[in-house]
């Protein structure tokens, strides 16, 4: 009578029916009689606990999944599935009439289950192939959802609940992957996969169904084998990332970085020169209040810390500085027009869009970064290269300091920037064989 909360209230109603199933099995093990129970059936979108007279007779929903009463099955399915129980009802076996509330033993409730069973396979069926083996497989995921909707003549609700069951039993698209470019393999064994991103790629697929990602690949270089991701990388920033191929090996490098015992070195190119070599930026970053896919400096964030070291400077600065103003919410100090420079960049914590928004915060955004940075024709993207990664091998403990090579865009705008023998400062950044 206490309980308040629906969650303290539906945990003593589980409680309580568990201890009454405790007590029923403990009678009949000693032979006496079990007392006469009404179990709770679950919840289902909102409507209201239902007690069911037959226990033995609850039936399980074709479209979610859950148990339902007899007596409640026909309500139900016009809630959940209505397609579903329309052609149920166009099958003289379960017409109209036959649906009695009293649980009547003439009716066959498993013949029911199994033929709604079949409606709901066929229906999964279609959807799939209209989703993934049609010509709309090429259309956006939202819009492709709408059309398919249109020609299976089902609710838009009902074809995206069937698309969730499909990416939950759905393996992921790997055989039209293009095969890993020469030198994009970094270091493999049978424990990891170790990859150079390349720009553009995306590290994991938005939806199961869908390929075009590092994932994708990953799956097909290892001929369908099933790959775990450790981290990732935003698409539009190249540099190593590691796959582990068990879930032993991915539990250990996951704790090795949520317990940040993994360095992390990032080579920015940044419009402007910060007025020290070597510093640390301590901002706070948070989720903007109505663009979440935008950070912003805020004193309720969350705290970020990222080490900046400076090691090359370009009095050539070109593209086109923002000026607009669109994220106000961006805390940041005057903006540096004295040049441009390379900095290798440590985050000591893992924000969303760290570096980005703290060389931003200081003034010194990144080359091609329309968000935070400075958009112009020296790269087309994010100035941002995750070139090495320290960490320490699953099984046999040795210490890996993995190195990415610099990408073609990258080198090509260091030369549009004129900085003086860039491949003397950083030969790191030109050949992994020298490290």
């Amino acid at each position: 009578a206490g309980l308040r909360r629906p969650q303290q209230r539906r945990a003593a109603h589980r409680v309580a029916g568990m201890r009454a199933r405790c007590a029923m099995v403990d009678r009949e093990s000693v032979g006496g009689p079990a007392p006469a129970q009404q179990e709770l059936q679950p919840r289902h979108r909102g409507t209201p606990a239902l007690r069911c007279e037959h226990p033995k007779q609850r039936l399980r929903c074709p479209g979610c999944l859950c148990y339902i009463t007899p007596q409640k099955m026909r309500q139900h399915l016009g809630m959940c599935c209505p397609d579903v129980l329309e052609e149920l009802l166009a099958n003289p076996e379960f017409a109209r009439g036959k649906w009695t509330g009293d649980g009547n033993e003439a009716f066959d409730w498993k013949r029911v289950e199994a033929e709604g069973a079949r409606i709901e396979e066929t229906r999964t069926g279609a959807v799939s192939d209209l989703m993934f083996f049609s010509d709309l497989s090429e259309l956006d995921f939202e819009e492709r959802q709408s059309r398919v909707a249109e020609r299976a003549g089902l609710p838009l609700q009902r074809v995206q609940w069937l698309c969730k069951k499909l990416s939950k039993a759905q393996e992921l698209p790997f055989r039209n992957e293009p095969p890993f470019a020469e030198g994009e393999v970094l270091l493999e064994d049978e424990h990891i996969l170790v990859v150079n991103k390349r720009a553009g790629l995306k590290a994991q697929p938005r939806h199961r169904w869908e390929g075009g990602s590092l994932i994708n690949q990953a799956i097909k270089h290892m001929g369908g084998a099933k790959v775990h991701p450790v981290h990732r990388l935003d698409q539009w920033t190249s540099g190593v990332t590691v796959l582990a191929k068990s879930v032993y090996a991915a539990n250990h490098l996951q704790e090795q970085f949520t317990g940040r015992l993994v360095k992390k070195q990032y080579l920015a190119l940044c419009a402007g020169i910060p007025d020290e070599d070597v510093f640390d930026v301590n901002a706070p970053l948070m989720p903007h209040r109505t663009e979440k896919v935008i950070q912003i400096v805020d004193e309720e964030g969350k705290r970020s810390t990222t080490r900046v070291h400076v090691v090359a400077r370009s009095p050539q600065l070109a593209g086109d500085r923002r000026t607009d103003n669109q994220h106000p919410p961006l805390k940041h100090s005057e903006l540096k027009e004295n040049g441009s420079c390379i900095a290798l960049c440590e985050p000591l914590t893992g924000r969303t869009h760290q570096i980005r928004v703290h060389m931003a915060s200081i003034g010194c955004g990144l080359h091609g970064d329309e968000l935070y940075g400075m958009e112009g024709s020296v790269i087309g993207r994010q100035a941002l290269h995750a070139f090495t990664l320290s960490i320490v091998h699953p099984i046999s403990g040795e210490n890996l300091r993995l190195v990415a090579p610099l990408p073609e865009d990258m080198r090509r705008a260091l030369e549009l920037l004129e900085f003086p023998d860039w491949s003397q400062l950083l030969p790191w950044a030109c050949n992994v064989s020298e490290e």
